[in-house]
């Protein structure tokens, strides 16, 4: 069986699984993969069809200053670029995504097969590419898919003579549907959304959404360079209700990378201060807590009140809240009857599922 033949059942069996009504009470659910695989094409056109609110995509800058959907830095970490080019790291022995072409970094493959729906053998998908190929899917099947783009690593770009946002947000920008389009973008760095907000966001033919991330506690996703040599950015003025008004300023919501930064009243707290000043709280929940995953669900959404989950796994918690709808006692006060975020709980493809054959051709034409 070739790969576009795996890949196109692989879709029509997500699309038969995916006949649940839609989650209500107007929590977002952002698609979000742990893993590089997880970012292929074929990962996100099952993603795209299970249709979460949003679809993150983490972003770094090739040689030739094409933005492409991969997590790290580094090729070395997901992908087979040792055997490929194994020449061409720098003197620390790594072998970074800004020293390749587009062209070279489409003869790469992932090599991990990290879950379900994640790809092993996948490409390198340039952004321009997920918008196309995403594109013809909603015209296919009247699937509307929104995006989250995460400037990655801005600090490391800059240092490289690039300005991956402004980058970003062009090509942001260029793939609108109408001015009427409320687009959002993330990044990790404040002093990045700040120069955002007020560099490059004024005169825009758009609005755009920017959403403050915020790293876990060994993470190093914002660093600073003093004297020679990169340290990890103290952010702990975000977590103070003074850093939050500073937020507020410049950001429309935050994301948190993980749940390990404060204890569970002082977290309260701080989704309690952040929702006062209407900025909007969004969580990953890690691949660590599938085994209690309802439970962290429950924890984040019913009693903590958050905003929105970041998932691999977005049908998992669609089935999670459609159980909730079921048991009124969980639901939280916010929520609104009957939609979430103006979907309809009916499932837009579900019109296809009766004719396979007729799905399968449909599918083929898009290829």
């Amino acid at each position: 069986m070739t790969k576009r033949c795996v890949m196109l059942l692989t879709i029509l069996v997500v699309l038969c699984l995916a006949q649940q009504t839609w989650a209500a009470f107007g929590k977002k659910i952002i698609y979000h993969s742990e893993f590089g695989s997880g970012y292929t094409l074929p990962a996100l056109m099952v993603a795209a069809m299970r249709q979460p609110d949003f679809i993150g995509l983490p972003l770094v800058l090739s040689r030739d200053n094409i933005p492409v959907v991969y997590p790290d830095l580094l090729l070395q970490t997901h992908t087979n670029v040792v055997d490929i080019f194994p020449g061409r790291h720098r003197a620390d022995g790594n072998y970074y995504v800004i020293d390749f072409s587009l062209q070279e970094l489409r003869r790469l493959s992932y090599l991990e097969d990290a879950g379900q729906f994640d790809f092993q053998g996948g490409h390198i998908a340039s952004l321009e590419e997920v918008f196309v190929t995403t594109g013809m899917i909603a015209l296919e099947f009247s699937a509307s898919t929104r995006f989250l783009p995460v400037i990655k690593y801005p600090w490391f770009h800059a240092n490289e003579a690039k300005d991956i946002s402004q980058v970003v947000l062009n090509a942001l920008i260029a793939h609108a549907g109408s001015a009427d389009d409320i687009l959002s973008c993330m990044c990790f760095d404040p002093d990045e959304l700040q120069r955002i907000r007020k560099k490059i966001l004024p005169g825009l033919p758009v609005t755009i959404r920017l959403i403050q991330a915020i790293d876990h506690s060994e993470g190093n996703e914002t660093m600073r360079q003093s004297r020679q040599q990169w340290s990890s950015y103290n952010d702990q003025w975000l977590f103070t209700r003074l850093g939050l008004r500073v937020v507020a300023s410049y950001a429309d919501a935050l994301w948190l990378d993980g749940m390990n930064r404060l204890e569970t009243q002082a977290l309260k707290r701080f989704i309690t201060d952040s929702q006062a000043l209407e900025l909007e709280v969004y969580f990953r929940v890690p691949r660590s807590f599938d085994d209690n995953f309802a439970a962290a669900v429950r924890d984040l959404v019913v009693t903590l009140n958050a905003d929105g989950l970041a998932v691999a796994n977005t049908m998992k918690l669609r089935d999670i809240f459609h159980t909730w709808t079921q048991q009124s006692d969980l639901l939280p006060e916010t929520a609104p009857d009957g939609e979430a975020d103006g979907r309809q709980q009916d499932n837009p493809s579900g019109a296809l599922l009766s004719d396979p054959e007729g799905l399968l051709e449909r599918l083929r034409r898009i290829q």
